[in-house]
C-alpha cells in the first residue's frame, strides 16, 4: 500500500528535511509517495500531542499565526478541546476524518476527505471540538491566527453537564 501526501490548496508547504517553508507558485498539485504509514510519520517528524491525542509537527510559527501537520491514527483520536483562536482544518491525505464541534448548543459533525464535498472546515474560536479517523489514519494541516497560545481540554462529565441536550455526544475523551 502507498500513502500519498498531496495538496494544491495551500501555497506554503513544508516537507521533510527542508530548512524553511517552500513556496510553490505553479498552481500544480504537490505530491509525495510513501511506502508505509510509519515512513510518512518519520518523514514529517510527527510526535505525540500530549493531552489531545494524535501526532503533530510544526510547519511554521511566527507571532501572527502558525500551522501544524496533525495525524490521527486509529484507534487514537483528538479529544474534546477548545482554542481561543479559530482553527482551519485541511485534509491532506489518508482516510476521511470526522470533525465534531458543538456550535450554538448543537453537535455538528463534518467529514473531511479528498473525495467528498468538504476538504476543509474552520472551527470558530472558543468552540469545543474533537476528531476521529474513519479508517487507519487521517493526515491534516491545522492553521491558527493568531498563533497558538493555549488549549483547554474537558472531561466527559463536565461536557455532558454543559450540553445535556446532546444525546449522541461522541465519547472522545482521554481520561
Amino acid at each position: 500500500m502507498k500513502y500519498y501526501l498531496a495538496t494544491n490548496e495551500v501555497d506554503v508547504f513544508h516537507y521533510g528535511e527542508m530548512a524553511d517553508t517552500s513556496v510553490f507558485t505553479t498552481g500544480q498539485p504537490v505530491s509525495f509517495v510513501y511506502d508505509t504509514e510509519d515512513e510518512l510519520i518519520a518523514k514529517l517528524d510527527l510526535q505525540p500531542l500530549e493531552g489531545e491525542g494524535g501526532l503533530y509537527s510544526a510547519i511554521y510559527r511566527d507571532e501572527l499565526s502558525n500551522a501544524i501537520y496533525f495525524m490521527v491514527v486509529s484507534p487514537d483520536f483528538s479529544a474534546w478541546h477548545r482554542l481561543p483562536q479559530a482553527e482551519l482544518w485541511l485534509h491532506l491525505s489518508g482516510d476521511p476524518l470526522l470533525l465534531h464541534t458543538i456550535e450554538n448548543g448543537q453537535l455538528v459533525s463534518n467529514q473531511l476527505d479528498q473525495e467528498g464535498k468538504t476538504l476543509s472546515y474552520q472551527v470558530p474560536a472558543n468552540t469545543w471540538m474533537a476528531a476521529e479517523s474513519l479508517g487507519s489514519y487521517s493526515l491534516l494541516s491545522c492553521f491558527l491566527a493568531p498563533a497558538f497560545s493555549t488549549m483547554e481540554l474537558i472531561g466527559k462529565d463536565e461536557l455532558i453537564s454543559q450540553f445535556p441536550n446532546i444525546a449522541n455526544l461522541p465519547e472522545l475523551f482521554h481520561e
